[in-house]
């Protein structure tokens, strides 16, 4: 006869061994989770967070250094956030 497992360990029905108790595979029974908190972190981008691309050639706004930015059309044709 096997001796008992101990307090929170059940014994497993393919290995036999003493294993800690589960209710659904990876999660504790006993222990909670510790949640983990997201934070917004601020962007390195200093132009606005906003594609030029979705603006017409010419609006302006204000970007996260907090300077004023316009959008102007590079030699390829693509809309860029440009410091005034």
């Amino acid at each position: 006869m096997k001796k008992r497992c101990t307090s929170g360990y059940v014994r497993s029905k393919k290995t036999g061994k003493c294993v800690y108790k589960t209710g659904r595979v990876g999660r504790s029974l006993n222990k909670k989770r510790a949640s983990k908190k997201k934070s917004h972190k601020r962007s390195g981008r200093p132009s606005p967070q906003t594609s030029a691309t979705l603006f017409n050639v010419g609006y302006t706004q204000f970007g996260h250094d907090g300077n004023l930015w316009k959008i102007k059309k590079s030699k390829s044709g693509v809309k860029r956030w440009i410091k005034i």
